[in-house]
């Protein structure tokens, strides 16, 4: 799907970002229950987060296919 090849061209776009030699050292705080995070860590967490929405995107893709199988046996 476009969405899911956007997702992926972004992905690889941030981590194209990433100089050659990051300062992993470097972090910060965004939410204190985690304490600090560097720059795998929040890119990890965004994996993650991904992942929280792929019964969504399940969801989704199943009921796009129910309307185009409505739509294709209501035109034939």
């Amino acid at each position: 799907s476009q969405r899911l090849a956007e997702s992926r061209r972004m992905r690889r776009a941030f981590l194209d970002a990433w100089p050659d030699e990051p300062h992993l050292d470097t972090t910060y705080t965004p939410y204190p229950r985690l304490g600090p995070i560097n720059a795998v860590t929040r890119f990890v967490l965004g994996l993650s987060h991904d992942d929280s929405h792929i019964e969504q995107l399940r969801e989704i893709m199943r009921q796009a296919r129910a309307q185009r199988n409505t739509a294709h046996v209501t035109n034939s």
